[in-house]
């Protein structure tokens, strides 16, 4: 670590220009091994930046773990109609692809939408 750097005197012993032109030599070698740290700082930020965003994009391409991609809305849309109609929930099921707990699910949601509408 550098000691700190002192202005020579205004006037006197030790005022010369040599001793000016010596203070600004210093303060030069100083500004540049700052503007070097900057540099090497920057260079470091936009790497991070980097990897950051190629984390972000890793994240929001992967899957929740064990979780399925979610049924269409249309598809649910469908699945709670033919349970109004009074339909089964396996033969929802063996209709629209999917589980019967699937189908049963719906029905649960549609049950719990109703009970909290009606009060």
């Amino acid at each position: 670590m550098r000691q700190q750097l002192s202005f020579p005197p205004d006037h006197g012993p030790g005022s010369s220009k040599a001793e000016w032109r010596a203070f600004a030599y210093e303060v030069l070698e100083l500004v540049s091994e700052v503007n070097g740290a900057l540099d090497h700082q920057a260079k470091e930020i936009a790497y991070l930046k980097g990897e950051i965003a190629l984390l972000q994009k890793r994240i929001a391409e992967r899957k929740p773990k064990g979780a399925r991609e979610s049924l269409p809305a249309e598809t649910v849309r469908r699945i709670e109609a033919a349970l109004v109609r009074g339909e089964s929930t396996r033969f929802i099921a063996s209709q629209f692809g999917v589980s019967a707990m699937t189908a049963s699910r719906i029905k649960k949601r549609m049950e719990a939408r109703k009970s909290i509408s009606v009060t």
